[in-house]
């Protein structure tokens, strides 16, 4: 089965898509860790539990780790 120009396209432009999204999420994820001084592990077992409180910040960490973690 032979591809099309349009279709290998496509493909390439998803790629990169979802390459630089992975990209965007884990450099997020790094920066949160840093800031908390937690690893991702850490952050969500202590999120999830309660013990880090209502704070947005970490709500945001939250969403980010379910978005590309």
């Amino acid at each position: 089965m032979r591809m099309t120009a349009e279709a290998k396209t496509s493909l390439r432009r998803e790629y990169a898509l979802y390459t630089n999204a992975v990209a965007f999420y884990k450099k997020a994820l790094r920066e949160l860790e840093k800031k908390h001084r937690l690893s991702t592990q850490s952050f969500l077992k202590r999120f999830e539990s309660g013990k880090l409180g209502d704070d947005a910040d970490y709500f945001d960490g939250n969403g980010k780790f379910q978005q590309g973690g």
